[in-house]
C-alpha cells in the first residue's frame, strides 16, 4: 500500500486488515510502504523470482498493462 496515504485511506486500510484478520486469523498481512513508481518495479522484481506476495493491492490503471503477464483476476 502507498506510503503517502491520508489519514482516512489509512484507517479504511485498517479497518479491511482488521476484518480480513478476524475472517482468516492464519493469515500475515504485511503492510509495505512505497512511492508510485518503485512499487511496479518491486513486484515485477518479486514475481520473476517466485518470491511475489499473495496479493497486491494498488492503483490500476493504464500502466499497469505493461504488467499483464504478471497479475491474475
Amino acid at each position: 500500500m502507498a506510503k503517502l496515504r491520508n489519514r482516512a485511506e489509512r484507517r479504511r486500510d485498517e479497518e479491511l486488515d482488521c476484518g480480513l484478520r478476524a475472517l482468516n486469523p492464519n493469515i500475515t498481512i504485511k503492510d509495505v510502504p512505497n512511492r508510485e513508481r518503485a512499487n511496479f518495479t518491486l513486484l515485477q522484481s518479486a514475481a520473476i523470482s517466485g518470491n511475489g506476495p499473495d496479493l497486491a493491492v494498488m492503483w490500476t490503471g493504464i500502466y499497469d498493462l505493461q504488467y499483464s503477464s504478471y497479475l491474475r483476476t
